[in-house]
């Protein structure tokens, strides 16, 4: 009997532990710092960002357009907040995507390939978000470029700054899939985009989440920047990595990095290749020396740019597609005709009505 009651209590113990782990939510680890803690001043701020976002930028997405990527600053949002509202006022309001994929690259810690979040959902001060961890456990399934790094996701800020964003211009209704890359490696982020591909889809958004040049002076980084922006929005994997090359061989005085975030950016440039249907477009630029907070001596860069899918809602009026009752109907005409043709010498009457 003893040994029956302690056998129940290492299952009820282990059915805890699993629980914790697996169903441990996200809690925010920059909110009150990078943007505001409380919900109502965050959607204030929120609004007042995509405001001033609609001033700066006409948000030329045509009708028949689909938004199936952006790229959007991570940085506090007094200093990039704009920007990033910037990519977001592209998408409908009324969009609707079965998932949305978080990418973006460590600034903690290092480690190979990709970390996927699967252990719960995310939460910020609007509320909680669902993380689709079955997505997740199937791309660390199907691939050894992927795995859960708890340390990855602990304190990483490039993800969790986006999401707030994602609530207040699409609503609750969402799924994401947060994605931290550790590999530094270009051959690696080409491997880690083709496991991606079969999602990338009109039905699913991709949200890369990166700053541009660090801390060269003001005049500097717009020059910089520009040269940066131009080369990954031209789709070109290659000429994007030799743009960043030939900006570290300048020797600028502080740069750091031309694009923090350069592993995600080349992901998406790997999936968006050989779809000529896609097409980049800038938004809008600005630095943290923009800012009233900022110093034009050392400024961090931001860009906002959308990936389209262009004629999207054309193509999708002249897809074409039979039910299956129909099917079965063609089929038996077809059968029919072959029958008459082959012992009447003859093609049967067809009606209208059928």
């Amino acid at each position: 009997m003893k040994t029956i009651y302690g056998f129940l209590i290492m299952i009820f113990m282990t059915m805890n532990i699993s629980g914790q782990q697996k169903g441990k939510d996200r809690d925010p680890v920059v909110a009150g710092s990078f943007y505001p803690a409380g919900k109502s001043e965050l959607l204030r701020q929120l609004g007042q960002m995509f405001e001033e976002a609609a001033v700066l930028v006409s948000f030329n997405i045509k009708p028949e357009e689909k938004v199936r990527a952006i790229i959007a600053p991570h940085a506090g949002y007094v200093f990039s907040g704009t920007v990033a509202a910037s990519a977001y006022g592209c998408i409908p309001k009324d969009a609707e995507y079965d998932n949305i994929f978080l990418i973006g690259s460590s600034h903690r810690v290092s480690f190979p390939g990709a970390s996927v979040y699967t252990k719960g959902n995310y939460l910020t001060p609007l509320g909680t978000v669902t993380v689709n961890t079955e997505l997740g456990e199937e791309l660390i399934d199907n691939s050894k470029l992927f795995s859960y790094y708890s340390s990855a996701h602990s304190s990483e800020h490039s993800l969790e700054v986006q999401v707030p964003f994602l609530q207040y211009h699409l609503g609750d209704n969402i799924r994401i899939v947060p994605i931290v890359l550790g590999t530094q490696n270009s051959k690696v982020c080409k491997e880690i985009a083709d496991a991606l591909k079969p999602y990338f889809n009109e039905n699913n958004l991709f949200v890369i989440s990166s700053d541009f040049s660090h801390y060269p002076p003001f005049d500097k980084a717009v020059e910089i920047d520009k040269k940066t922006v131009e080369a990954l929005i031209s789709g070109d994997p290659d000429k994007f990595l030799r743009t960043l090359r030939d900006n570290s061989n300048m020797n600028i005085e502080g740069l750091a990095t031309s694009m923090c975030g350069w592993t995600s950016g080349l992901v998406l440039l790997h999936l968006a290749m050989n779809e000529p249907e896609l097409e980049f477009k800038h938004i809008l630029y600005r630095n943290s020396g923009h800012s009233s907070y900022g110093d034009r001596s050392s400024v961090v860069g931001y860009n906002s740019v959308v990936l389209i899918h262009k004629d999207f809602k054309n193509k999708k009026n002249t897809d074409f597609s039979i039910e299956y009752e129909d099917q079965q109907k063609l089929l038996e005409i077809a059968r029919e005709s072959i029958r008459s043709y082959l012992y009447k010498d003859k093609l049967p009457e067809i009606k209208e009505s059928e």
